[in-house]
């Protein structure tokens, strides 16, 4: 139920930095999302090609990409079963399918968005949302209609409190409020509907290719991580200590 609340906001958050973004782009003031990579890259100027790259093109292919994706994925599960054991919960699979999918990017061992390589992300993304949504169907009408009002409250208060919480602490350290909106409640949607709102709305704003791939850099990675951060790690503790107190 979050979602009805979050996705809107999100929506007009990402919407919003999106064209502040663009304006200045189409100005000719294009920001590097990491500053200190390209300098890096400048001062040491480099040709040689991610391992994974150098795989000769008949076999370098879609059921390649997937497999890898499938070896990775079950690789960080059973690592997760040993560290989400040590630490309650905490760290879990998708804390280390995260860390392993930035080691093996960084490796050359996994290509830049590998699932969209495979020809599945679309598959993906469409059966985590039914995978997410299985609870609806244990629910009876009348169960609904008991929870419905408290949990609206809950909902609707905590939004409020998020959002007058972050954009005046996103001043403070130099955030534009459309970003602030967008990862903040980019959190109460969840992975993976806050990636496609963002990429639902870079397509809308963005007129070619060059200018997407610009929001990507600068929107869509902030919010999956501000998501990972808050729904994947603070939740996690927070709803640890809540639960000690019932």
């Amino acid at each position: 139920m979050q979602t009805f609340v979050g996705m809107p906001v999100m929506s007009f958050g990402a919407k919003k930095e999106c064209e502040r973004l663009l304006a200045d782009f189409r100005a000719g003031n294009k920001i590097d999302p990491d500053p200190k990579q390209s300098a890096v890259a400048a001062a040491v100027p480099t040709t040689s090609k991610a391992l994974i790259d150098r795989i000769p093109a008949k076999y370098n292919s879609q059921i390649l990409h997937l497999a890898l994706c499938l070896f990775y994925g079950a690789l960080a599960g059973s690592v997760a079963q040993f560290t989400s054991s040590l630490t309650n919960g905490l760290i879990g699979s998708a804390i280390v399918g995260i860390v392993f999918g930035i080691a093996f990017k960084q490796l050359g061992l996994l290509a830049k968005e590998p699932l969209a390589k495979a020809g599945v992300l679309n598959f993906f993304m469409m059966a985590m949302m039914i995978n997410m949504r299985i609870s609806f169907a244990k629910i009876t009408p009348m169960g609904l209609v008991e929870r419905i009002f408290p949990i609206a409250f809950c909902i609707i208060i905590g939004a409020v409190g998020v959002v007058l919480f972050s954009v005046p602490l996103g001043r403070k350290l130099g955030v534009p409020s459309g970003m602030v909106l967008a990862f903040t409640m980019g959190s109460y949607a969840g992975y993976p509907l806050n990636y496609q709102v963002c990429m639902e709305v870079i397509s809308v704003v963005a007129q070619n290719a060059e200018e997407a791939e610009y929001l990507k850099d600068h929107v869509l990675q902030k919010v999956i991580i501000g998501g990972i951060v808050s729904d994947s790690l603070a939740s996690v503790i927070i709803a640890g200590v809540m639960v000690s107190m019932l």
